[in-house]
């Protein structure tokens, strides 16, 4: 998408998106991985635990 506050660039995108099932499975698969890496409880509890400065 070269303009994400393009209405016209993100219907065109959203469309693209919906006629290939493909690209919607591999988009939500790397989507998973992230949520997984990034927010996962443990990963979480260490970084809070390096903004206030106390060991977990």
């Amino acid at each position: 998408m070269s303009n994400p506050e393009s209405v016209d660039d993100v219907a065109v995108a959203l469309g693209q998106l919906l006629s290939d099932p493909a690209k919607r499975a591999a988009m939500g698969e790397a989507a998973r991985i992230r949520a997984c890496n990034e927010f996962d409880y443990d990963v979480l509890s260490s970084r809070l635990a390096g903004v206030l400065g106390v060991e977990k």
